[in-house]
């Protein structure tokens, strides 16, 4: 394992290092972040070209990333052939597995709830709540816990994004497939296993 350290000071930033990385023919390349026009064209080549390659960037949603991408001078196709998964995370407040209590949620909680697909509408479960223990020094809570939404580079969204499509209909094309796995769907499961509140996961689904 090689790891090198940014330097801005001396001109030695992400492109410079994934330039001099790519001349060893590493298997993985772990790339800290991309931020730039030159890092993420030479990443999303590097991907292209067999390398499994890891990186950050900010978007606040799976579609979001592409946009990014696009934003930052790479073309869709580009995108489409190098890009194989996706993965967008939010934190969330953790529930105390002491003292979190099931209840029925106010009728105004569950019209939040349904409207953003966190339960099924019609429905009333209870669902878990902050209360309050020794344990959590009366918080409710204890650490936090990931929400996630992901998307896969399915032949058929690889396909659209080289048509040109529209990123609003390739989103809605990979929900349909399921290539795409909302922070609803994720949240929802969280709730389910009384890992978060119904408050906190309507927090990590809001735009």
């Amino acid at each position: 394992v090689t790891q090198v350290q940014i330097n801005a000071g001396i001109g030695l930033g992400f492109p410079q290092v994934l330039r001099a990385a790519m001349r060893q023919d590493p298997d993985v390349i772990a790339l800290g972040e991309t931020r730039d026009t030159e890092t993420a064209r030479m990443a999303l080549e590097a991907a292209m070209t067999g390398h499994l390659l890891i990186t950050s960037i900010h978007a606040t949603s799976a579609s979001g990333v592409l946009q990014r991408l696009e934003n930052l001078g790479c073309g869709s196709t580009l995108v489409a052939q190098s890009v194989a998964v996706v993965i967008v995370q939010r934190l969330a407040r953790r529930l105390c597995p002491q003292c979190a209590r099931v209840e029925p949620p106010p009728s105004a909680m569950v019209e939040s709830l349904a409207a953003r697909r966190l339960i099924e509408p019609g429905t009333t479960p209870g669902l878990p709540r902050a209360v309050g223990c020794e344990a959590c020094q009366g918080t409710g809570y204890a650490g936090r816990v990931l929400v996630a939404e992901s998307l896969q580079m399915t032949e058929e969204v690889r396909t659209l994004l080289m048509a040109g499509t529209a990123l609003g209909e390739v989103e809605k094309a990979a929900l349909n497939s399921r290539a795409l796995q909302p922070f609803s769907s994720y949240a929802a499961q969280l709730m389910a296993r009384k890992m978060i509140s119904a408050s906190e996961a309507l927090l990590a689904v809001s735009e």
